[in-house]
C-alpha cells in the first residue's frame, strides 16, 4: 500500500481500505484510486475500473442499504463522453 495513504488511514483513523493502484500502468498519471471506512460499516464492492470505484453499504444497527459510487473522470475534454457514460 502507497505510504501516503497509509498515513492518512491512520491520521483520520479509518480501519478499512481498498486501493486501486494505477502507478504501473503506463498511461496513468495518477497513483490510483481508494475508498476508506470504518470498522462498523460494511462495504461491499459491486464494480470497479480505472476511472471508478462502487459499493454497496451497510451500516450496524441500520437496516437499509444503499450504494456510493466514486468517480475519477478522464481530464482530456475528447473523453468527458466517457465520464457521462460511466456515470449511467
Amino acid at each position: 500500500m502507497c505510504p501516503m495513504i497509509q498515513l492518512n488511514q491512520r491520521a483520520l483513523r479509518f480501519e478499512r481500505c481498498f486501493l486501486l493502484d494505477c502507478s504501473r500502468e503506463r498511461q496513468s498519471r495518477s497513483g490510483g484510486l481508494c475508498m476508506l471506512w470504518r470498522e462498523h460499516v460494511d462495504l461491499s464492492l459491486i464494480s470497479y475500473s480505472r476511472n471508478h470505484l462502487s459499493f454497496g453499504v451497510e451500516s450496524e444497527g441500520d437496516d437499509q442499504r444503499w450504494q456510493i459510487s466514486g468517480i475519477y473522470g478522464w481530464p482530456e475534454q475528447n473523453k468527458w463522453h466517457m465520464t457521462w457514460q460511466l456515470m449511467r
